[in-house]
């Protein structure tokens, strides 16, 4: 009851008792999270980041050895000049680990001069066309060896003074000739050979080579190139280095 003024007393509405208000639940504790530092990456790799100069040393070390041995094995080093004749007694050997023979043929170069022509069909001279600005030169070497000896198979080129090299075998032109197969035997009568499957060197009936010889080559240089040597080799590194002129 609400007494009011002047005495009278009005009743009041009674009051519904609320229920207790549950606890609230209380929070799940969170784990504390680290942000990472720059200090501990580098703690954490100090170890390879001291390593990686030493592997890229390692790894440049490798490539340089490499690189020289693929010179050192595959670079024409090894000159054998003329005697006082202009004669180079050549003294070589293949060995491919399945056969193994002596190259030791003398060898003397008798021409170096300019050409416009190649061999062709029974003998005639046929005319070629060369790249802008090529030239082509035919060399002609003398060679003495022992007919059982194995020939085939030997490069030719000409040097300059700068040591600019121009292989024969190039095919750097058109023509209805043909370059000799061999610059070191002659095509019709080219002498032994030892293919897979024999058991030594066999030569074919009517291609005996005699023990003396000239043989032709051709080869396309630049045009006023001045070759300065004949370089003929069988299996790097060892070449016979001849004087274009006698010295």
């Amino acid at each position: 009851m609400i007494e009011e003024p002047g005495g009278h007393r009005v009743p009041t509405e009674p009051t519904v008792p609320t229920e207790p208000a549950e606890p609230a639940e209380p929070a799940e504790p969170t784990e504390p999270t680290v942000t990472p530092t720059r200090t501990g990456w580098w703690r954490r790799n100090r170890l390879g980041l001291v390593l990686l100069p030493v592997a890229i040393v390692a790894a440049l070390a490798g490539n340089a050895q490499r690189l020289q041995t693929l010179w050192w094995e595959e670079g024409l080093r090894s000159p054998q000049r003329p005697d006082a004749s202009g004669v180079v007694r050549f003294v070589d050997e293949y060995d491919d680990g399945h056969h193994r023979w002596p190259i030791t043929p003398a060898l003397s170069v008798v021409s170096v001069e300019p050409a416009d022509t190649l061999p062709g069909y029974q003998g005639r001279r046929e005319p070629l066309t060369l790249p802008t600005d090529g030239m082509l030169w035919k060399v002609t070497l003398h060679v003495e060896a022992d007919p059982s000896l194995i020939l085939t198979g030997c490069t030719l080129a000409l040097v300059d003074a700068e040591g600019t090299r121009w292989q024969s075998g190039s095919r750097a032109f058109t023509s209805e000739g043909s370059e000799p197969p061999s610059p070191c035997t002659p095509a019709d009568r080219p002498g032994p050979s030892w293919l897979p499957g024999q058991e030594s060197p066999v030569t074919d009936e009517g291609e005996e080579r005699p023990a003396t010889y000239d043989v032709d080559s051709y080869v396309v240089t630049v045009a006023g190139a001045r070759p300065d040597e004949v370089w003929v080799w069988w299996d790097r590194p060892t070449f016979a280095a001849l004087p274009v002129s006698p010295r």
